[in-house]
């Protein structure tokens, strides 16, 4: 009842006696506990009740049954009578009250309790963490109550300065008089305590507000924010926070919390208070069954990647004159004779003079010329009865750190130039096979990784081998239009010369399958934070590549188109070109980017310190602009990594160059103090002729016989962009790509760890080392060296990481990847084709 406003409607019985209560209870407490009482009559004249509510009331039935009576009941700690209240409590609640006074937590409502009481209150908070040392620290050393002088001289020697103004003395006054409820002039220590009983009050809502935005935003509290700065000035007024707690349905003391985080008096609070809630914020535990869970589903995905074949390039031969079936009476030619035959399938030893061995060293002279070393070469005779003929094919595992498209672009320019290097494997194909009508090199996916991957990404769907092929048909015939455009482009062979760079030890180096990277981390963990920073980044990344020009001063959101004329700048800038702002991606799409790269073990996590918001193009009208301003690049910013997708293609095969920069950023939700952060940005490099190839109808209508192949599988319209993550992924995936996301894996695991390290508890440590090391194995059974990975774990775990989970870097200890069998399916397939290959 404390501190407690009540509305009665005497005609309702229950409320009469409710009143009646309240009197009794004030006898026996303190009359003076009920204070401004007031009775709206039921003709609606008002009857102050300047002496107090009647002494008839005291009787039940001498309460009148018409009207409205407001009264407001305050009671200090040593005036309240428990027993009175336990025997009400259970009297007419019905209620077992089996405790003792000292095991009630008691408190006070802060939604009345003066303002000037809550600015004092926050005053003490902010120096004592018991509101019982600033009385002792108030009054004098002799005396057991504090005066109104006592309180005065008290508050000047704490150096108050919250009521400072005109108002001051009438201030002071009113806390002191809300503090002295009897009037005696006087506050005892246990009337003080009343700012004990609001102290806890507020403790209690700030708290149930905390709870409120981890339900509402997530648990990335900072999420609120963003929120509640409805015009995005970076402080929040009065008005935006009661409006938006209002309007997302919290229903708690919003003022009370407000002043609360107004420390300066303002009348806004900005973000460095806004982090007070900070620490009423208890970040949840990891969990553990989700934990378990992960490492059950790394172990099959684990085994997954290691079962399916990756993506392969084959080199296709069709014989002209050998026909896989007697049409029109003819007698079908045999391939080769019985003695190659035997020769091709003979075990690892084997003859240079054969005609198999003369097309397999005729192949890796092929892919030598072109840089790249083959991990193996299969050769096979097979029947296309789609066609009626028989076909000589070599299949290659793409090598390390060599896209399949860019690969397959090399093989094919050589073929058709008729290379030098070339001429001994078109020769040794001639003598094999008689006459040739055609000669392809195409990218081989594994269907079954494609059908697996889309039914674990995007569930429901009616995918099967045939659909998974007509979806895979279709994405590769995007590779297919770019070609016309790089066989006429100028300087395209000292592009292709570069490699792609990443940073390892902290310099930039060619990427290798050797190469330890650094992890590209953003300077902040939370999605929140990436959002806050990806705006300044932005434009202090537009003002370095065009300093002074009024395309860098503009931000461009929603409201301008995208082909609008103004998002782009031709004028002087460092690199040249034509610059283009697609602007900063919004909020929901990088959401949706960090739910999907979500595990499950990082349930309601909002990670985002691997994901990129900021991004520019530009534009080039000839490769060696391109060239050169790639140079510009890396001598001027602090370049993270380069993909060369001229040299390693994606799998929809556009040529560009990607070039990531971290720049230093303040913190704009900083106001009063230097937060300067790492953010990562994305330049692309475009050549004009190719982008122009991208944007034609000719892309439109590939990429929409694609989405026509995904619809056919059962997947929605929203979940296009999704699906063709998936198929982009599968076609690229090579061994090496494959290796690259086992070791991101157990650079993910080692971020969760040190977010969650300090809600590790003795419960969760065998899990939590459990999910690192299966990590670690799986990576070292998709064939990462063992020695790079606890280099990985040496340079990226903290040593309270360390400590906490008791963590032991020895090379020669640790589990091993638990290798499920293969699936029966892909041994009848391997049983089947086992007889008709020669591997190399």
């Amino acid at each position: 009842l404390e501190q407690a406003n009540f509305a009665l409607q005497l005609h309702n019985f229950d409320e009469r006696t409710a009143l009646c209560l309240i009197i009794h209870l004030a006898k026996k407490e303190r009359l003076t506990n009920i204070q401004r009482p007031r009775w709206i009559k039921g003709d609606g004249t008002e009857d102050p009740l300047t002496f107090g509510l009647p002494r008839s009331w005291e009787t039940f039935s001498n309460i009148p049954t018409e009207g409205t009576v407001y009264i407001s009941y305050k009671c200090a700690p040593e005036d309240r009578n428990f027993k009175v209240r336990k025997s009400h409590l259970e009297t007419y609640s019905n209620w077992v009250c089996d405790v003792t006074e000292n095991e009630v937590l008691w408190w006070a409502s802060t939604n009345e309790v003066p303002v000037d009481v809550m600015e004092f209150l926050e005053f003490l908070i902010e120096d004592y963490d018991d509101v019982y040392e600033a009385f002792d620290d108030i009054k004098r050393p002799t005396s057991t109550v504090l005066t109104l002088r006592d309180f005065e001289q008290g508050l000047r020697r704490l150096k108050c300065t919250k009521f400072k103004g005109r108002r001051e003395m009438e201030q002071i006054m009113g806390v002191f008089r809300y503090l002295d409820p009897s009037g005696e002039g006087q506050v005892s220590r246990n009337e003080w305590g009343m700012l004990e009983l609001c102290h806890k009050e507020m403790v209690y809502s700030i708290k149930e507000f905390v709870h409120f935005c981890q339900r509402s935003f997530g648990n990335d509290l900072n999420a609120a924010w963003a929120v509640f700065d409805l015009n995005g000035d970076n402080f929040i007024s009065e008005q935006e926070w009661t409006s938006v707690a209002r309007s997302s349905s919290y229903f708690g003391p919003t003022l009370p919390i407000f002043r609360f985080l107004d420390k300066d008096d303002e009348g806004t609070i900005s973000f460095e208070e806004f982090e007070e809630l900070q620490k009423f914020h208890e970040p949840p535990k990891p969990d553990l069954q989700a934990m378990e869970q992960g490492i059950h589903l790394m172990k099959v995905n684990g085994a997954l990647m290691r079962d399916l074949l990756p993506t392969r390039l084959r080199v296709r031969a069709r014989l002209a004159r050998a026909r896989a079936g007697a049409e029109g009476g003819r007698r079908a030619r045999p391939l080769l004779d019985q003695a190659t035959l035997q020769n091709l399938q003979k075990a690892i030893k084997r003859n240079p003079s054969t005609m198999g061995s003369r097309l397999i060293n005729g192949l890796e002279k092929v892919l030598s010329a072109n840089g790249v070393k083959a991990r193996r070469v299969t050769l096979m005779k097979t029947n296309n009865f789609k066609d009626g003929l028989r076909e000589l094919v070599c299949e290659v595992d793409i090598p390390d750190t060599v896209s399949p498209c860019g690969l397959q672009r090399a093989l094919q320019a050589s073929f058709e130039n008729a290379h030098s290097e070339a001429a001994g494997f078109l020769h040794a194909l001639r003598l094999a096979c008689a006459q040739v009508s055609t000669l392809e090199v195409e990218v081989r996916p594994s269907k079954e990784r494609l059908v697996n991957n889309l039914r674990m990404t995007i569930p429901n769907i009616g995918i099967n081998a045939r659909r998974g092929a007509a979806v895979m048909e279709a994405a590769l015939k995007c590779s297919a239009i770019y070609k016309p455009v790089l066989d006429e482009s100028a300087d395209l062979s000292e592009v292709l010369s570069r490699p792609s760079k990443c940073v390892s030890g902290g310099q930039l180096v060619p990427v290798a399958l050797e190469t330890l990277r650094d992890p590209p981390w953003q300077g902040v963990q939370k999605l929140s934070g990436l959002l806050a920073m990806s705006g300044a980044a932005h434009q202090q990344l537009k003002e370095r590549l065009a300093p002074g020009s009024s395309w860098a001063k503009c931000v461009f959101g929603d409201q301008v188109p995208r082909t609008h004329q103004s998002r782009s700048w031709r004028g002087t800038s460092l690199i040249g070109g034509s610059l283009y702002d697609p602007g900063v991606k919004k909020r929901e799409r990088l959401s949706e980017e960090v739910i999907l790269a979500q595990r499950i073990y990082e349930q309601q996590d909002t990670a985002a310190h691997d994901l990129v918001a900021s991004r520019l193009h530009a534009h080039f009208t000839s490769l060696s602009d391109l060239r050169d301003a790639w140079d510009i690049l890396e001598t001027s910013f602090e370049v993270i990594w380069v993909n060369n997708r001229f040299r390693e293609p994606d799998a929809f095969g556009y040529p560009c160059v990607q070039i990531a920069v971290k720049q230093q950023v303040q913190d704009p939700r900083h106001c009063s103090k230097e937060c300067v952060l790492a953010h990562i940005s994305k330049i692309t490099l475009h050549y004009e002729p190719l982008f122009q190839v991208k944007i034609s109808v000719t892309a439109e209508d590939l990429h929409e016989e694609l989405q026509e192949a995904l619809a056919k599988c059962g997947i929605d319209s929203s979940s296009f962009d999704l699906a063709e993550a998936v198929v982009a992924n599968v076609l690229d995936c090579t061994r090496i790509q494959m290796q690259r996301s086992a070791v991101e894996e157990v650079e993910r695991v080692l971020a969760f760890l040190e977010r969650y390290a300090l809600q590790i508890g003795e419960k969760e440590r065998d899990t939590v080392k459990a999910l690192l090391w299966d990590s670690v194995a799986q990576a070292e059974a998709m064939g990462c060296a063992r020695s790079n990975l606890l280099k990985i774990l040496e340079r990226y775990t903290s040593h309270f990481v360390k400590a906490t989970l008791g963590i032991q870097l020895v090379e020669d200890k640790g589990p091993s990847a638990e290798v499920l069998p293969r699936r029966p399916v892909l041994t009848r397939i391997s049983a089947m084709v086992g007889p008709l290959k020669v591997e190399h």
